[in-house]
C-alpha cells in the first residue's frame, strides 16, 4: 500500500542506498495528519532529524511541479 511504499523509500534513503526524495502532494490536507505524526515523532526523539531531507510536502500544483523538476 501506499504507507508501505512510502516509508521504504524513506528507510532507503536514510541508510544511502539511493538518493530519492518522497513528494507527497497533500490534497485538500490529505497528507497533514501523516505530517503532524512525523514531526511529532521527531520532536519526542522517536525519528532522527535528517528524515525531513527524504520528505517534501506540496500543497498546491506550483509547489509539486518546482518540487519534481
Amino acid at each position: 500500500g501506499t504507507l508501505d511504499e512510502i516509508f521504504h523509500v524513506l528507510a532507503a534513503a536514510t541508510i544511502g542506498y539511493h538518493t530519492k526524495r518522497v513528494v507527497l502532494y497533500n490534497v485538500n490536507g490529505f497528507w497533514n495528519s501523516l505530517c503532524a505524526t512525523l514531526d511529532d515523532m521527531l520532536q519526542a526523539g522517536f525519528v532522527r532529524g535528517e528524515f525531513e531531507k527524504y520528505i517534501a510536502v506540496a500543497n498546491n500544483l506550483k509547489e509539486l511541479e518546482d518540487l519534481i523538476k
